[in-house]
């Protein structure tokens, strides 16, 4: 009897165990989910952030670690001294200023579109390495390898892989959407030099700051919480992204002609131009306007690197020489084509080798006739000549 109540206990424990380990492996997995989450989180948020200003977000990513990391300082990365983060916050806040500065504030308007591709082109590769832990680029390649091969594959192929593929591809998507966000964030700055109004500059940095101190209280307050968010951001970012890179590159080529780095004469065709209202065409895309026969044609490479693309312009009507810049009009006088201000004193040029006409702009019209008038209207009154004397 004794050891036939024992082999009950026995069975009895033998059966609760296996039935309890489906739990535990389920309680470890979703442990390791969470964790996941929580450095996934930390990880967008702060790649994330430093992307939409990459020159200020490095150099307060860094000034904040090497102040809440003083008990290590042997061990920080070359990204939390001094000699590395000061220059960057000491560079922004002259900028900052300079662009409050009413004589030269346009210029430094300027000068921070290319600061931000600069700073673009230097640091948003270092973000995805730099700022991010490795446990962060392993959770975020394996969150993309679950999305998108199918979990037997995704398994199979990272078992056999070398340890570092997972990460590999983690840092290539962080790097992907720290573009992205960069683009969006990018808008603004050259908004704001396109904008001749305060207030909507004022308006674009203040909807930018926000989004950002949403982004860091968000993750603050909870890692999912802070993860939604930056997936919420990184969403509107890639939706968005042909239309920020497409006002990149006009507000580059615009700025550079604007501070005179291109050179002015308008030569021979095809011309550099810009999309306004063509069929087919987004707004703002770069390409080259040409006449070909009796057509006008118009080419672009969508993205620059994608074959080349072009549409014939049937209602080009006249060239008005614009007060920045020539645009292209149709029979309605809606703008079909806009120039860059390189061309801005070769408007007869660009008629002559397009077979149209040139005309002034209404304000411009308008400007002359009231300058003739009230240069009649204010001029001496000259004495009548007075007549021959007899003989």
């Amino acid at each position: 009897m004794p050891n036939l109540r024992m082999g009950v206990v026995l069975s009895l424990w033998a059966s609760v165990a296996v039935a309890s380990a489906p739990v535990e492996a389920e309680l470890k997995r979703l442990q390791g989910e969470y964790r996941r989450g929580e450095v996934l989180s930390r990880e967008l948020t702060e790649v994330l952030g430093v992307s939409l200003s990459p020159l200020l977000g490095m150099g307060a990513v860094g000034c904040w670690r090497w102040v809440s990391h003083r008990s290590d300082p042997g061990e920080r990365p070359w990204t939390e001294r001094p000699w590395f983060f000061a220059p960057l916050l000491a560079l922004t806040f002259i900028l900052r200023l300079g662009s409050k500065v009413p004589l030269i504030k346009r210029f430094f308007k300027g000068l921070a579109v290319f600061e931000s591709k600069l700073s673009a082109l230097l640091f948003l590769p270092l973000t995805s390495v730099a700022l991010s832990s490795v446990e962060g680029r392993e959770a975020m390649g394996a969150l993309l390898l679950d999305a998108v091969v199918p979990s037997a594959w995704a398994a199979e192929a990272m078992a056999g892989s070398p340890g570092g593929f997972t990460e590999a591809v983690g840092a290539v998507a962080l790097s992907a959407l720290g573009f992205t966000v960069w683009l969006a964030g990018h808008s603004v700055r050259v908004l704001c030099v396109l904008s001749p109004f305060e207030a909507v500059d004022l308006l674009l940095k203040s909807v930018k700051a926000t989004l950002i101190i949403a982004l860091v209280s968000a993750d603050a307050i909870s890692p999912w919480l802070g993860l939604s968010l930056a997936a919420l951001y990184a969403l509107v970012a890639l939706a968005m992204a042909g239309w920020s890179f497409r006002l990149a590159v006009f507000g580059a080529i615009f700025c550079l002609d604007v501070f005179r780095i291109t050179g002015r004469s308008a030569g021979a065709s095809p011309y550099l131009a810009f999309a306004s209202r063509l069929p087919g065409v987004p707004r703002r895309t770069v390409g080259r306007l040409s006449k070909e026969g009796e057509e006008v044609v118009f080419e672009w490479r969508p993205w620059l690197v994608r074959p080349t693309r072009r549409v014939v312009v049937r209602d080009a009507s006249a060239v008005e020489r614009g007060l920045v810049h020539p645009v292209l009009l149709d029979a309605q006088r809606n703008v079909l084509v806009r120039f860059p201000p390189r061309y801005r004193g070769a408007s007869a040029t660009l008629a002559g080798s397009l077979g149209l006409p040139v005309e002034e702009p209404p304000v411009l019209r308008g400007w002359r006739a009231a300058r003739a008038w009230l240069s009649e209207q204010f001029s001496r009154v000259r004495r009548p000549a007075a007549p021959p004397a007899s003989a």
